[in-house]
């Protein structure tokens, strides 16, 4: 949750400032480094922000496989109907 409120903070953060150098007179040295760090930043954090819930997605799956084993076992064993 934290991870998301911080990749919205510096995707904000990156456009105020990309936004700020274009319309105020900027050096010219300065701005394509501007650019370059405005768009790198957030690709950053989105990759942070991946890796974080790929993380929470296999905690959760691996708690809803073991619920789904117990489950499994509890029930009793049954002939197919088609065995003969």
């Amino acid at each position: 949750m934290v991870t998301g409120l911080a990749v919205a903070f510096v995707t904000l953060a990156c456009g105020g400032l990309l936004g700020a150098a274009a319309l105020a007179p900027a050096p010219a040295v300065v701005l394509p480094l501007i650019i370059v760090a405005c768009l790198a930043c957030p690709m950053l954090a989105v990759v942070e922000f991946v890796t974080s819930v790929s993380g929470w997605r296999e905690q959760g799956d691996d708690r809803a496989l073991e619920e789904l084993r117990r489950d499994l076992s509890r029930l009793p064993e049954t002939k197919h109907p088609l065995d003969g």
